[in-house]
């Protein structure tokens, strides 16, 4: 038996082959994009290392280094720039050490370029000089081509890139609604251009800081009445945000805005505590928030004083106002203020008081009349009551007044005596009418004595009248006549109804007094000056309500209530 082996044929042994190479040719790029990508981790690291040390001489010199510093050797850079770096952070990955990888004269990147690029600002300073105001790190990303860049943190001025302008000057005026600053615009040198600053502050306060930089000459603002705004503004030549001038920084100015709102009319009123002063106040007006209210008042009298304008903050006036008859007003009004601006004056408010003539209350009442004598034969007559005088409202003022107090009648059938107050007279009653004799006339008549049989004595009649507007009271007395068998006197008339007859009656009824008149003046209802009733030898009258005196039967009759004005019985 034969024994056969079998082996790889030609395209199977192609195929293998084929298969290694590809597998080959794999791991060759995987390790080649592995190598690149930590190439690129250490220049990264190394700008990283490179910009902080940057950033560290900005801190210690306030600019950073000019391009040809950073062409230098790096041993030289790290002792004499960038003190203290690792001198191999400046020499890329795979290039021999102690080469500066950074392109010469902040030369930028190309798209071949393995190489670091410091580019500075472009000014000359920091190409040829020994200060840059920025700086960009950059360097090529091997694994993918793209440009990696690392920008400084600050940006530093160079006094001296352009020359600086005049200060500007502002002008502050109203706006319409608002506030409006206006800047004079400065010059600039060719080349450069003129920015501006505004800061702003109200009522002299803290300034709110500059805006930013523009080009503006204008700044506006909403206003408030009775505001001051102050504006200042700062200016500059401009080239480039890392070539400009120093600053110039004009004075403030500044404008007001006017308080225009008028307050209202302050509303006025008049109390007065006694009769001799009132106080004249009035309410506290509302201003515009930050304004205060003021006052002027004028005091005037009907009498023609002026006292003229003053000027207050309170919100009350005393003034004497004793003088009867006469008005007095207060006139006031506010306006609004405060350290910057004043309203003008508001409407007026006004209030008056009068000072009314007092008036009292006057009743004068005159002595009451003597009752007639009478006896068991004769017969006496009632007195008349004295005469009433009533004002309801005399007016009165501080001074002193004549008053005169009558008495009653002193003797039989005598009249009563007048009572005055100034030129008011009150009339004394009529005495009674004595044995065979009428009554006499008086404030109120006195009552006739009796009379024999078919005959009559009269009567006295009332005299009373008016003084002054005042109302007269005051009635005749009653006939005296025969009643029956005997004599009767008639009742003496009262202030308030005539007296009775001695037979036909009347009044109050047979030989009786009229009843006086009634008056409250006193604080309590009360009757004045009635009159006395008649006597006789056989009958006897009652005195009328107001002190008249009862009338006697064969004897004297009674007196009068002391006080009243009444008359006295017969």
């Amino acid at each position: 038996m034969r024994k056969t082996t079998s082996g790889f044929t030609i395209i199977e042994v192609l195929v293998v082959v084929a298969i290694i190479g590809v597998l080959t040719t794999v791991g060759f790029v995987s390790y080649g994009s592995i190598e690149a990508g930590a190439r690129d981790s250490k220049r990264s690291s190394q700008i990283t290392v490179i910009s902080e040390a940057l950033e560290k001489y900005y801190d210690q010199n306030g600019e950073y280094p000019g391009c040809g510093a950073m062409a230098d050797v790096p041993e030289t850079i790290a002792s004499t720039t960038l003190k203290g770096i690792d001198p191999a952070v400046f020499t890329v990955p795979d290039v021999a050490e102690g080469t500066n990888s950074f392109l010469a004269l902040c030369a930028d990147l190309t798209n071949s370029d393995d190489k670091f690029a410091y580019v500075g600002d472009g000014s000359d300073a920091c190409t040829t000089g020994s200060s840059c105001m920025q700086y960009v790190l950059k360097y090529r990303e091997e694994s993918t081509g793209n440009t990696i860049s690392v920008v400084s943190r600050r940006t530093v001025f160079i006094a001296g890139e352009a020359a600086a302008p005049s200060a500007p000057v502002v002008a502050v005026t109203s706006g319409g609604s608002g506030v409006l600053a206006t800047i004079t615009p400065v010059t600039c040198a060719a080349g450069a251009t003129a920015q501006y600053e505004f800061n702003s502050r109200t009522n002299d306060g803290i300034w709110s800081g500059y805006t930013t930089w523009s080009t503006d000459l204008t700044a506006t603002r909403t206003a408030a009445e009775g505001t001051k705004y102050g504006y200042r503004a700062q200016a500059r030549c401009y080239i480039s945000n890392f070539s400009y001038s120093t600053n110039a920084t004009g004075d403030e100015n500044t404008y007001i805005e006017p308080l225009t709102t008028t307050p209202a009319a302050p509303t006025v009123t008049a109390t007065t505590t006694n009769y001799a002063n009132t106080t004249f106040s009035w309410n506290a007006v509302t201003c515009t928030a930050g304004a205060t209210p003021r006052y002027q008042y004028d005091f005037t009298t009907s009498y023609g004083f002026d006292f003229g304008w003053v000027e207050t903050v309170g919100n009350s006036v005393n003034f004497t106002t004793s003088s009867f008859d006469y008005t007095y007003t207060v006139q006031t009004k506010a306006q609004c203020y405060n350290n910057y601006s004043s309203s003008a004056w508001g409407p007026v408010g006004s209030a008056s008081y009068y000072r009314p003539i007092p008036t009292v209350q006057v009743l004068v009442v005159a002595g009451g009349g003597a009752g007639g004598a009478s006896s068991s034969d004769d017969s006496g007559g009632g007195g008349g009551g004295g005469g009433v005088l009533y004002h309801s409202a005399i007016t009165v003022d501080n001074q002193s007044y004549s008053v005169t107090i009558g008495n009653g009648g002193s003797s039989s059938g005598s009249n009563g005596q007048n009572s005055t107050f100034q030129d008011m007279i009150a009339y004394g009653g009529g005495g009674g009418g004595m044995t065979n004799e009428g009554g006499n006339n008086g404030g109120c008549g006195g009552g006739g004595a009796g009379a024999q049989d078919g005959s009559e004595n009269n009567y006295g009649n009332s005299t009373q009248i008016s003084y002054m507007g005042a109302t007269p009271y005051g009635y005749r007395g009653g006939l005296g006549q025969w009643r029956n068998d005997g004599k009767a006197g008639g009742g003496g008339g009262g202030a308030g109804m005539i007296g009775g007859s001695g037979y036909s009656g009347g009044g109050n009824g047979k030989m009786t007094g009229g009843n006086g008149m009634q008056s409250s003046i006193s604080g309590a209802n009360a009757y004045y000056a009635g009159g006395g009733g008649g006597g006789s030898c056989c009958y006897w009258g009652a005195g009328g309500a107001g002190g008249g005196g009862n009338g006697a039967q064969g004897g004297r009759g009674s007196n009068a209530t002391a006080n009243t004005g009444g008359g006295g019985g017969g």
